[in-house]
């Protein structure tokens, strides 16, 4: 839109909830976009909670307006007129008076961590009434300190606050700009902002994911801005950085910014300091004598640094943070609306269970204690984990071995990330990296002396392989259970792990070998079959918030085919509700290999086709980090496409490849793709190739068609007359594309797709440990028999099995069927 000039026209604003913080605030107030252009500030914000409010509302699906309790957060200092201002924008924005709620930050945070930490270690000291506490609300432009003392188990009362308005998460933000000026020049970068916003605005949402995680040796940001620094300073900025303060510390390559963990603390330094200085006077005051713990929440908490800073420099408070700060407003506006009661954790038996989906692409951990599933079976936690600019409840299933081949260094995002850094120094070629393993284990011979070779070639026994990636998953489960109920014994955990149905019984015995080699007991170890897991998740979600998605409502006797259509296997099966609400199967488990890695492949194919395998796997092995880029990014773009996509699909190619295929081909990448048979459908703008949306249709083409052809021959089977519904779940059923041929090849069914299709194996997953005997009835894969002799009848029995016995022809080797 800004290329053609078409957006002066439009009205673009960020961050304008500051604005409420002035005194003077009216109902006539007129706010500023970034382009200068003004509408009025009620205006703006009723319609951006209009937006958040029909969002809502079309992922309810059922619910109506009338039936929701809305409640809307402020913060706890700001003026009577501001909070007024805000009740006011949701009365415009269709919010009705008696359905709303305007509650304090502090006061939501407060809810939640009561209702999440008690679970920790039993009753929290600060919850005790007569005690203080002070919440440390770090947002994104402002911190704010707000102290109370418990009266009872349901109310608090508010003794003292106080609000910094110079500190926070837009602070950290300014310290990388006025780096960024510092580094390229003040002009260049007002002139990305100015001519490429795209570019500007991606460098800070890259930045917005990396300021959190400082625990790494370098922050690594793409730069799209090195040729305009070039253009205005005259200068390779290569060139320039060793002569400057930042020698050592930041480097330039193919348009990847690294700068040192020391240099990104700096960034955080001058807010950090401003809050222990601001907490150093208040602790002095009489007003906040007796504070013996501090509640850290708020998007800025997010990072570690300041909790750690505020422990070394106050070691006699007790600090204390929520599983994930920068919802604990959010979640506990919900908990306030709800007015909650404190739950106890309730031991019988098992204490948790504990899920663990080993997939293809992404894998991943969810669990639920036993009163949480009691009270709501498919309210299992799963972490949030993020890869650039990838969000995601599961990680990459690659994993980083550390040279010996005996001990893990790290899985996921994190593995990629690590071994990205080690190529670029080339100390990668001792280590073992291993990514989308999982196959290995899929209609072929497998034994546990199985070899497994990492992405350069290097071997390690596949059994070892597959157990230290188990155990990293538990260990980080233990570790973030234990967070919550500090003295959990293990032996109190059911796991269960997760395998396709399709697998042959030589496979799921080398998973349960795997797990105990990762210390797993095998008393407390159940292999769930995924298709089943997740019909369980999708039987257990309540008709009333999830209508479109549910069957929960099918009565006893109705059947429906489970699509799990996953990153490597698809696995179809046939169930049947049975009375008293349980599942039976009909249909054994079919399917293949066709899942969303075939379309990466397609994709891998189209651009090996391009620029030349050889340049591709140069790439590959030279530049780890700018090919899991590429992946990261088609993986984003292929989740979003559908049938009504038109145009192109831009995809950011790092600019290395150029100067690959000029070294290897002799020519520039714009000169290759102008000969290629798709030439017409591509086309290159600086780092990024845009695609025809039909060439790119093209590369799930294979893998739909191979599930829509068996699922046809599946269908056309006798033994599934009566099955009127197509239940669609695994990440690869996401797909709007997928979803929409699905419809359209078969419309007399009626396809079901939960709302968390991704995470359906994994939840239902831990619905099953908890009830594992939810599955009534299974198809025996196998027929089960013993091996005898009878007397032989030669209208039925071969001649050749004829033998004589004591004076009497038998035939010998009947099969005498069992089961």
């Amino acid at each position: 839109m800004r290329a053609k000039n078409e957006h002066e026209q439009w009205y673009f604003y960020r961050r304008f909830k500051k604005l409420l913080w002035i005194k003077s605030l009216h109902k006539y107030t007129m706010l500023k976009d970034e382009t200068g252009k003004s509408l009025p500030a009620l205006s703006v914000i009723s319609l951006s909670i209009r937006y958040l409010k029909s969002d809502l509302l079309h992922c309810s699906r059922n619910a109506f307006d009338d039936d929701i309790h809305w409640v809307i957060t402020v913060p706890a200092a700001w003026h009577y007129s501001a909070k007024q201002f805000m009740r006011l924008a949701a009365l415009q924005a269709g919010i009705l008076e008696e359905s709303l709620t305007i509650a304090t930050e502090p006061e939501a945070a407060w809810n939640y961590c009561t209702y999440s930490l008690a679970k920790r270690s039993g009753e929290l000291g600060f919850s005790k009434p007569e005690k203080r506490f002070m919440i440390l609300d770090a947002g994104g432009s402002r911190m704010q300190m707000t102290v109370y003392e418990v009266l009872n188990r349901s109310k608090i009362r508010e003794t003292a606050k106080e609000v910094n308005e110079n500190c926070g998460a837009i602070t950290v933000d300014s310290a990388f700009i006025d780096f960024l000026k510092d580094l390229f020049g003040k002009p260049s970068l007002d002139r990305l902002k100015e001519e490429f916003p795209e570019y500007y605005n991606y460098i800070l949402d890259n930045w917005e994911i990396k300021k959190r995680s400082v625990e790494q040796r370098t922050c690594n940001i793409r730069i799209p801005l090195l040729k305009i620094a070039k253009e205005d300073t005259g200068q390779e900025l290569k060139d320039i950085i060793p002569s400057s303060r930042y020698k050592g510390l930041v480097s330039i390559k193919n348009n990847l910014l690294r700068i040192a963990a020391s240099i990104v603390r700096e960034f955080h330094q001058k807010t950090i300091d401003a809050i222990l200085k601001d907490l150093s006077r208040l602790l002095q005051q009489n007003t906040y004598k007796g504070l013996e713990t501090i509640l850290l929440v708020g998007g800025y908490n997010e990072s570690s640094l300041l909790r750690e800073a505020i422990e070394e420099k106050f070691p006699i408070l007790k600090i204390v943070a929520p599983e994930h700060p920068g919802i604990a407003v959010l979640t506990g506006a919900v908990i306030l609306g709800h007015c909650p009661v404190d739950i106890a954790v309730i031991k019988r038996g098992f204490l948790l269970t504990a899920a663990i989906d080993f997939g293809t692409t992404y894998s991943g951990w969810a669990y639920s204690f036993v009163h949480e599933f009691e009270t709501d079976p498919t309210h299992a936690k799963c972490p949030v984990r993020t890869g650039n600019n990838l969000v995601s409840q599961k990680a990459p299933t690659s994993v980083l071995i550390k040279p010996d081949g005996q001990y893990i260094d790290t899985f996921g995002f994190e593995a990629e990330t690590r071994y990205s850094e080690l190529s670029e120094t080339g100390n990668h070629k001792n280590w073992y990296f291993f990514q989308r393993f999982k196959m290995i284990l899929y209609n072929k011979p497998i034994h546990k002396d199985t070899m497994l070779e990492d992405e350069t070639g290097k071997r390690l026994p596949a059994l070892k392989v597959f157990a230290l990636s188990i155990r990293f998953m538990m260990d980080c489960l233990l570790d973030t259970c234990q967070q919550r109920v500090t003295e959990l014994d293990p032996d109190e955990i059911h796991w269960v792990l997760t395998v396709p149905a399709i697998w042959n019984d030589q496979a799921k015995h080398f998973m349960r070998l795997a797990a105990q080699e990762a210390e797993m007991s095998p008393e407390q170890l159940t292999l769930a079959f995924e298709p089943e897991a997740a019909s369980i998740f999708c039987r257990h979600l309540k008709v009333q918030t999830h209508s479109d998605c549910s069957i929960s409502s099918f009565q006893s006797g109705k059947k429906y085919l489970v699509l799990d259509v996953g990153g490597g296997t698809i696995d179809i099966t046939v169930h049947e509700v049975c009375f008293g609400g349980g599942l039976k199967e009909l249909y054994k488990a079919t399917g293949g290999a066709w899942g969303g890695t075939m379309v990466d492949q397609a994709f891998l194919d189209f651009i090996a086709d391009l620029i030349g395998k050889d340049v591709l796997n140069s790439f590959k092995d030279t530049y780890m980090e700018d090919y899991i880029g590429l992946m990261r990014d088609f993986e984003l773009k292929k989740r979003k496409l559908d049938s009504r996509s038109d145009g192109h699909v831009t995809i950011g190619i790092p600019s290395i490849i150029s100067v690959i295929v000029k070294e290897m081909k002799g020519t520039d990448l714009q000169q290759l793709i102008k000969t290629n048979p798709h030439a017409k459908q591509i086309s290159l703008s600086l780092d990024k190739i845009r695609i025809g949306v039909n060439t790119f249709r093209s590369f799930f083409k294979k893998s739909i068609d191979s599930i829509v052809h068996h699922l046809s021959q599946m269908l056309r089977n006798p033994e599934l007359c009566g099955v009127e519904t197509i239940l669609m779940v695994g990440g690869y059923s996401e797909s709007p594309l997928l979803q929409e041929t699905i419809r359209m090849e078969f419309p007399r069914m009626k396809v079901i797709i939960p709302t968390d299709a991704g995470l359906s194996v994994l939840k239902g997953a831990v619905i099953f440990g908890h009830s594992p005997t939810f599955i009534k009835e299974r198809i025996s894969k196998y027929t089960y028999g013993t091996n005898a002799s009878g007397r032989f009848d030669d209208s039925k029995h071969p001649l050749e099995k004829r033998t004589l016995i004591g004076g009497v022809y038998r035939c010998v080797d009947i099969f005498v069927v069992l089961v």
